[in-house]
């Protein structure tokens, strides 16, 4: 599996500030089948996370020969969680940020409460930039859990959607769950990531835990895509495959059931 969204790293952001701690999240991610990690530090503009495309980099490197020296086959790349601002294009354009991989998928981080007013016009320049957008955990956004127009929309300019496997078990309250499963359902979703931070309480063991809840909302054609080929393809620079809604079957009247019965 591959997990596109991970805060791994030590000391850069809200994650393991040790780099035992990042190796104890290593194992935890071979253990639940994990082989390949997008570092993605968060880089919020005007905050003390903000850390150089250079830095992340170095640091992954680094992550990575002490996993060759541990015995350890899984393998980080480099990539960043970036907050919405109107330079984002100019400045992934300038190599000031990190994509997801080296591809032209930028992970963007879905505010908490509300999406900002310009929120379209970001999305517009990107895309204008030859950059893809993936939407990192938009279940979680309140304004988006009660009114979900806005990611409809995102779909519609090009967008792709990504919840967090600890949504789907209930870790972040009612809401988020209800949210991203009915996102689950009308095929909106592209793929799911860990958003992990540490070894254990948002650890890569959601991974496994949410599958059995992900398999019991789509088909398993679909559960492939969303787990499996989706990553995949973010890594190839290739186009996602969207899921299809789920269908449920209509319920019969208790008229049509007697009847039924009755021949």
């Amino acid at each position: 599996m591959i997990d596109i969204h991970s805060h791994i790293l030590p000391g850069i952001d809200d994650g393991p500030a040790r780099m035992d701690e990042t190796l104890e999240m290593a194992r935890a991610y071979e253990q639940a089948g994990f082989h390949v990690v997008i570092a993605t530090p968060h880089h919020v503009p005007g905050t003390s996370w903000n850390p150089a495309p250079e830095t992340v980099q170095s640091l992954v490197s680094h992550v990575n020969r002490i996993l060759v020296h541990e015995g350890m086959r899984l393998r980080l790349l480099p990539g960043m969680e970036v907050g919405l601002d109107l330079d984002l294009a100019r400045m992934l354009s300038k190599k000031a940020l990190l994509t997801l991989g080296g591809t032209q998928y930028v992970l963007v981080e879905t505010p908490f409460q509300r999406l900002p007013l310009n929120w379209e016009q970001m999305v517009f320049d990107l895309t204008a930039a030859g950059f893809a957008v993936v939407w990192a955990h938009p279940e979680r956004c309140r304004q988006l859990q009660n009114n979900p127009a806005p990611m409809a929309r995102m779909l519609q300019m090009g967008c792709f959607l990504q919840i967090n496997w600890g949504s789907i078990l209930g870790y972040n309250g009612g809401h988020v769950e209800k949210s991203a499963k009915r996102m689950l359902q009308k095929g909106w979703v592209h793929c799911l990531a860990t958003d992990c931070h540490d070894a254990v309480s948002r650890t890569p063991a959601i991974g496994m835990d949410g599958m059995r809840i992900l398999e019991e909302i789509l088909d398993p054609e679909a559960v492939g895509v969303v787990a499996h080929e989706n990553p995949v393809r973010i890594l190839q620079s290739k186009p996602l495959t969207p899921v299809m809604p789920v269908v449920k079957p209509k319920k019969e009247s208790g008229m049509r059931r007697l009847f039924s019965w009755k021949r």
